[in-house]
């Protein structure tokens, strides 16, 4: 099953083009669970548009395979229905006439397969016929009009008008590979070739020895990969403590009291919290960690505190210096792998750069400063209504780049686009058709425990 894009000629006269009710900037899972939302709540295909230059879910797809993900990190929760039952424990559970699943989600210890949450969203794409909406462009800015109506323009990088819309959902996902201050340079990893490479680009393992360097979810799938597949791992992360916890953030901040207590700390307040949440973490698992502790009696893994603040090629190897608490050292190594994430925040996108700079929107670090339904704090002469998912509204829900996140943000948007129609909700015909059409069926075996997607 596939999502694919339908092309749109070059546009000369961008007046041209109906006014939407609302546009979607991105077709990853934060695209797709919002256009959910959207037809879901009873909007027709010919009023929203969803821009990307990808196919539906693709870039989520090629990063997951790249770490050889076989289950997410989330657990019932984690889907893509715009409603949040059933969830896919209970899903399981009637599937397979067993109540594992509940138990196991109720102790955070449920995981969805991969493969089931891809078939799954790909399904409620087809189901809502998002490839009906979904045009190939990518836009770059944003600029706002109000004749005959207020509305947003999007445009693309060359400055031509791709879209109009009443509402537009940013929904741009990550920014670029974020690589060791060492690695920086592009310039400077060319000169390496492939044994210098990210965790989320295609790789191969082997017999080697690899200096992998993160602590979060992509660093622990690496960690496996490399030792199953008999090599050696030299493992580098800057801070001394490591966290192990089921989710992208404590349970805590997915919601209820916490998530109401956190939108009433001040500015200062809000932003210490969301640094201290921020650090890459990684779910436990038994498998994994037998597999760790082994190697690391038989020397077949290392881990280090410290930077990798220098690399050089010499004699068919590599040599890496690392600063660390107690002084520089080096080692030799095959291969590095960069397991560092993405660059975050609204400085990583064009879009958010420009719209936030254009109109003064407070900034604190790496986050939009939004308002609590996950708008952006736009002139009230604007009448259109910019709104922020995926990891750049984290001013507002702490994991939001989770499944989670996304569905929240997603609800909001809704809620603005529909107005006072908001509180309508779908009938029981509806969501039973939604529930068929987005059940998975039942998963290949899994090929390894380990690999726990980074976003619940």
């Amino acid at each position: 099953m596939s999502v694919g894009i339908r092309r749109v000629a070059h546009i000369e006269d961008g007046r041209n083009l109906a006014i939407r009710r609302a546009a979607i900037v991105g077709a990853g899972p934060a695209g797709v669970i919002a256009f959910a939302a959207l037809r879901y709540r009873g909007l027709s295909s010919a009023d929203v548009a969803v821009y990307d230059d990808r196919p539906a879910l693709s870039a989520w797809t090629e990063r997951t395979e790249a770490i050889r993900q076989t289950e997410m990190r989330s657990e019932s929760d984690g889907h893509m229905f715009p409603t949040d039952y059933p969830g896919f424990a209970l899903l399981d559970s009637l599937r397979g006439r067993t109540l594992m699943p509940l138990i196991r989600s109720a102790v955070n210890g449920y995981h969805p397969s991969r493969q089931d949450i891809q078939r799954h969203g790909l399904a409620i794409a087809e189901h809502y016929e998002l490839s009906t909406s979904l045009e190939a462009a990518r836009v770059d800015r944003l600029t706002f009009v109000s004749d005959p109506e207020p509305h947003a323009v999007l445009l693309d990088m060359s400055g031509d008008v791709v879209g109009r819309a009443r509402h537009v959902l940013l929904s741009v996902g990550h920014g670029r590979l974020r690589w060791p201050d060492a690695l920086s340079d592009p310039g400077a990893r060319e000169q390496f070739g492939d044994v210098v490479c990210h965790a989320y680009q295609p790789k191969s393992y082997a017999d080697r020895v690899y200096l992998v360097v993160g602590s979060g979810m992509a660093a622990a799938a690496e960690w496996t990969n490399i030792l199953e597949a008999g090599g050696r791992v030299i493992s580098l992360r800057r801070n001394p403590e490591v966290v192990v916890q089921p989710l992208s953030a404590p349970r805590c901040y997915f919601g209820g009291p916490l998530l109401d207590r956190f939108h009433q700390l001040d500015r200062m307040e809000r932003a210490s919290l969301l640094r201290r949440t921020a650090r890459g973490s990684y779910p436990s698992s038994s498998g994994r960690e037998h597999l760790l502790e082994a190697a690391i009696e038989d020397g077949r893994m290392e881990r280090r505190v410290g930077t990798l603040t220098d690399l050089t090629q010499r004699d068919g190897a590599l040599e890496a210096t690392i600063e660390g608490p107690g002084g520089d050292g080096r080692c030799r190594i095959d291969v590095v792998i960069a397991a560092t994430g993405f660059q975050s925040g609204w400085t990583a996108h064009p879009v958010l750069r420009d719209l936030l700079s254009t109109f003064g929107v407070e900034t604190d670090g790496e986050f939009a400063v939004l308002n609590d339904d996950c708008t952006v704090p736009l002139p009230a002469n604007i009448g259109a209504t910019v709104t922020l998912s995926g990891p750049a509204a984290r001013w507002v829900f702490p994991p939001a780049d989770s499944f989670a996140g996304m569905k929240y943000v997603a609800r909001r948007f809704a809620n603005t686009v529909f107005g006072t129609r908001a509180g309508l909700a779908p009938g029981p015909v509806a969501w039973w058709r939604l529930v068929r059409a987005g059940t998975p069926g039942r998963s290949a075996p899994m090929e390894t425990e380990s690999a726990i997607c980074a976003s619940p």
